[in-house]
């Protein structure tokens, strides 16, 4: 891409006979200039500007035109197509002497030139043959010169053994350094943004595919884009050779598959047009373009590019013959109105697109042919063909959507006019089905001793048949209902289990078979299920209806579990089982496994509207099935979430007090800053409020949450919570759960919990004992009882956490004598031959000794900027100390502000220094490092020391060791304060890697 030349200057001077005088050009105020005009040319010799010296006075076989290809004479000498030459210009720059830039474009097919003596650029290797060392590579590149006078030699060796003729081709650009910069970057701009627009374009068709891969036209035009910018990439300025330079290396792959790049992207247009104008485009035409075009990719690809190359501009001519014949096509189409499945404008739009094409290509070979020195047009053209294909494909891909919109709606109406009728017939039918069930029954009871057996048992068939019929009048008022979206369901809490005892006990009267046994094995501690209890029943009926009409005997059981925040219910009997082809279809409408068998079958309407009920409650429903042995059907309901809510008063007739939403503190609450900060984690609305009445005098922070779930969430983001108050029946994780999860981070001591419940059994205290509650308070609870219990526990944390903080102070105070002593030895050594090195590592001494006598903390916390004051002051005293043996560097992000805990990160680099890198007699490196990543911030303690094994890493994070303030003692507080302890990488030999990550939210 070529817009290399400011407007409004003066015409460009031409070089004769070998030289160009530029005394007359500005280069600051036209800009730069085309080398162009009659070069000094020697063939068959590629010289240096050494043999241009005085001593060795060359004479040029001729003068040639630059750009051209050499060809015809120069001369008395006859150029051949392939060979070398040297190539030279002295440039007059008058008074310019100014920094100055040279661009090269196309120069056949490697190059190196050298300006006042010497070698600036190179593509590839020219030599005078093959055997000498020629390599090919015709990249275009820049670069800056400082001319070393007025006069500027440029020699060009260029070397030809592949192509089919050689020679500088295009131009060569000189001029201010600035320019040629500006010109580069402006081309290498427009062509990654053809590129990138391309690419784009092509992934979003790609995928648009994918959703509709009946429309292959979206496909082969994705395929085009892909294509043709990878040509954009290779062509031009190659910027894939400047992003990947060693793919210069490989420039023969790299032109066979240039080629084979321009057919495929003729194959792509072709395939593309022929499938959006299909009934315009002629079938031989498209199968045509693609043998022919798939033969020239294999001809390039196959044969020495000497050969192949001869046919480039033939290939050309059958391009441009090829979109010409598409054009034509088109515009036939257009004059006789044989629009097809497009519409007029479509086949306007589609004519101007390939009107860009070809004007693209006719382009592109008189810019690579030298007729012109801009390929400006077929940027555009490129960009206009892109908009216009994808607003077309676009266009066609909106109108087949409609199609199906219309379509669609049309169904639905016709859907709904058969559902209107279904139920205006059911409904019809559903009263004198009655008056004839009733009737007959009234016969039955009048004629009791009066009626034959056989006059009883006709009448009885007629009630058990009008029954049936009745049952499926009511599934198709159902189905209806369901369709139309009239079932509304009135949710509630309930215990499935129970559900499921009282409809067993009704099936087991309705059995005739007493070698079937029913089995209620859903677990009584199941979380209740959030849905409607007459449509539940109704599921449940469905469902062992059906087990218990193909179980001839065995067992039907009814389990369940909490599955994924759900409950996954199931109904298992050991009937006959279904067959694996038929599960798909079995809850369609009116489906039947075995039609031709009549006993025991029914409409087919069942399963169908247990799978719609259970689907509108928000489960599913699923089918695993053995033939012969049984089947099992699992649904899921979602899980209640206010258990408790069944055992309460109707919400409309609550006070409005108790009407906000629950997990949070009702409006009456007003939060405060109190000395102890608790967390209750209750469900039932009227004990919360209860909680919150009692406790919202003292001195307590109270926040409040709904469920399990919620309760551990909120520990995970603020775990410095004195008490916990659980309630043990809380949805989606009971008490019991979440105080278990609480203990694997917090013991008693550090996070106290209180268990509230409506059983006071003593199972259900000890439970709680040991599931690792502090106490245990049963409903409805004392409000004194409630405080003290409360008081005690929080006021318990309170003095322990004053005890440990009065032992890790002391532990503050414990500086190493040791460490004094040699920190004292090495200042008194330095105070008389480096005074002003004793004043400095005094100073840091007492830095290090402020920031460990500090012992107003905030938290057991500190500023990371105080921490790394003193791990500095350490590492200047210890590096004194040690000199070389000793090594440090720093890796700290600027503008870092937050707090860690005290006494974290200095044991760790003194741990580095003592036991890892001064047990090594060569000492070695300790690398402090302050990353951000995310929303957490690394600190990172690395050594090149002994290292140490798995198993001491285990070791020392397991250790029961008490004293001082050690890894593990850090490893527990970090887990404790932020959930996430220390990670410890280290190989023995190789050195040790510690990290510790810390929120950066934490101040």
């Amino acid at each position: 891409m070529n817009f290399r030349l400011k407007s409004s200057k003066p015409a460009q001077p031409l070089a004769k006979q070998g030289r160009l005088d530029l005394s007359g050009w500005d280069f600051s105020k036209n800009g730069a200039i085309r080398l162009d005009g009659e070069w000094e040319f020697y063939w068959n010799q590629l010289l240096t500007p050494e043999d241009f010296n005085d001593a060795n006075k060359k004479t040029p076989d001729g003068y040639i035109k630059v750009p051209s290809e050499w060809k015809g004479r120069i001369g008395t000498t006859l150029l051949a197509d392939k060979g070398a030459a040297t190539y030279r210009l002295k440039v007059n720059l008058g008074s310019s002497m100014s920094a100055l830039g040279i661009q090269t474009t196309i120069i056949r097919m490697s190059n190196r030139i050298f300006i006042d003596g010497n070698e600036l650029l190179s593509s590839g290797n020219p030599a005078l043959s093959k055997k000498d060392g020629y390599v090919m590579a015709n990249t275009s590149y820049s670069t800056s010169f400082y001319p070393n006078s007025r006069e500027v030699e440029i020699i060009v060796q260029v070397a030809n053994f592949d192509y089919m003729k050689g020679g500088i081709v295009q131009s060569i650009y000189l001029g201010n350094q600035k320019d040629i910069y500006s010109m580069s970057v402006r081309s290498s701009f427009l062509i990654s943004f053809t590129v990138v627009g391309l690419f784009i374009t092509g992934l979003y068709y790609f995928f648009l595919f994918l959703m509709r891969q009946a429309n292959r036209s979206a496909l082969y035009y994705s395929l085009y884009c892909f294509t043709f910018s990878l040509f954009r990439l290779q062509y031009g300025e190659k910027i894939l050779f400047q992003m990947f330079e060693n793919l210069s290396n490989e420039y023969v792959i790299y032109i066979r598959f240039y080629f084979a790049q321009i057919y495929l992207t003729t194959i792509f247009l072709c395939l593309f047009v022929k499938e959006i104008a299909k009934e315009v485009m002629p079938r031989w035409f498209s199968r045509t373009v693609v043998a022919l075009f798939s033969g020239f990719a294999l001809i390039f690809l196959i044969f020495p590019i000497s050969i192949s190359s001869k046919i480039q501009n033939m290939t050309f001519l059958f391009m441009i013959l090829i979109y010409v014949v598409i054009i034509l096509t088109l515009i036939k189409a257009l004059v006789k109105k044989r629009y097809e499945n497009l519409e007029r404008s479509d086949l306007i739009q589609l004519s101007i697109a390939f009107i860009c094409v070809l004007l693209t290509v006719i382009n592109s070979v008189f810019y690579v042919n030298n007729v012109i020195r801009s390929n400006l047009i077929g940027f555009v053209t490129v960009m206009i063909f892109i908009v216009i294909t994808s607003s077309l494909i676009s266009r066609q891909h909106e109108k087949a959507f409609q199609t199906i919109d219309n379509m669609n709606l049309r169904l639905l109406e016709l859907d709904k006019l058969k559902d209107e009728f279904l139920t205006n017939t059911s409904h019809e039918l559903k009263t004198p089905l009655n008056g004839i069930i009733n009737l007959t029954q009234s016969v039955i009871n009048q004629g009791e001793g009066q009626l034959e057996p056989s006059q009883e048992e006709d009448l009885k068939l007629v009630i058990a048949a009008g029954r049936r019929l009745s049952a499926l009048i009511n599934d198709i008022l159902d189905i209806s209902c369901l369709k139309q979206g009239e079932v509304t369901l009135l949710k509630k809490p309930i215990d499935v289990r129970s559900l499921a005892s009282v409809i067993i006990h009704v099936m087991e009267h309705l059995k005739e078979k007493e070698e079937i046994r029913f089995i209620n094995s859903i677990p009584e501690h199941l979380p209740l299920a959030n849905a409607d209890e007459a449509r539940l029943q109704q599921i449940y009926y469905n469902l062992l209806g059906n087990a218990l009409k193909f179980t001839q005997k065995g067992s039907i059981e009814v389990g369940g579990q909490q599955q994924n925040g759900m409950l996954a219910l199931w109904v298992k009997d050991t009937g006959c089982g279904i067959p694996h082809d038929k599960l798909d279809d079995l809850f369609q409408p009116f489906y039947q496994v075995d039609p031709l068998k009549k006993e025991n079958q029914g409409a087919g309407l069942g399963l169908s509207i247990t799978k719609q009920l259970i689907e509108l409650h928000g489960g599913n429903i699923s089918v695993d099935s053995i033939p012969e042995k049984g089947t099992k059907v699992t649904f899921t309901l979602p899980v209640c979430k206010d258990d408790v809510m069944a055992a309460n008063p109707p919400v409309e007739n609550l006070p409005p007090a108790y009407l906000e939403p629950v997990g949070r503190q009702p409006q009456s609450y007003k939060e405060k800053k109190g000395s102890y900060s608790i967390l209750i984690a209750e469900d039932d609305p009227i004990s919360l409020r209860a909680l919150l009445g009692i406790l919202a005098f003292e001195d307590y922070s109270i926040k409040t949450v709904y469920d399990g779930e919620e309760a551990l969430e909120e520990i995970k983001k603020s775990p410095c919570y004195d008490l916990a108050i659980l309630d043990v029946m809380m949805p989606k994780l009971t008490g019991y759960q979440v105080l278990e999860q609480i203990r694997t981070r917090f013991t008693g001591i550090e996070l106290p919990v209180i268990l509230l419940t409506a059983k006071a059994r003593a199972e259900d205290i000890k439970m709680g004992f040991e599931a690792g509650a502090n106490d245990y308070i049963a409903k409805p609870f004392e409000a004194e009882e409630l405080k003290s219990r409360v008081r005690t526990l929080v006021q318990m944390r309170k003095m322990v956490q004053s005890l440990v903080s009065t032992e890790f102070s002391f532990l503050k105070a414990q500086i190493k004598p040791h460490f004094l002593y040699n920190a004292l030895s090495v200042i008194t050594s330095l105070s008389t031959r480096e005074p002003e090195k004793a004043k400095e590592l005094l100073l840091h001494l007492s830095d290090y000794l402020r920031g460990s006598f500090h012992f107003e903390n905030h938290n057991g916390s500190i500023s990371l900027s105080a921490e790394l004051q003193t791990v500095e002051s350490y590492l200047a005293i210890e590096k004194a100390r040690f000199k070389d043996r000793l090594k440090v560097e720093y890796e700290i992000e600027d503008d870092v502000s937050v707090s860690i805990p005290i006494l974290s990160l200095q044991p760790l680099v003194e741990n580095a220094v003592r036991h890892g890198i001064m047990s090594r007699i060569e000492g070695g490196t300790v690398k402090i490092s302050v990353k951000k990543s995310r929303n957490k911030l690394l600190l990172t303690v690395e050594d090149d020391g002994v290292g140490m094994s798995e198993e001491k890493i285990v070791s020392l994070l397991q250790s029961e060791e008490t004293k001082g303030v050690g890894i593990k003692n850090i490893h527990k507080r970090m887990v404790l304060m932020y959930g996430e302890g220390l990670h410890i990488e280290s190989r023995e030999g190789k050195g040790t890697k510690i990290t510790m990550a810390v929120p950066l939210n934490t101040e």
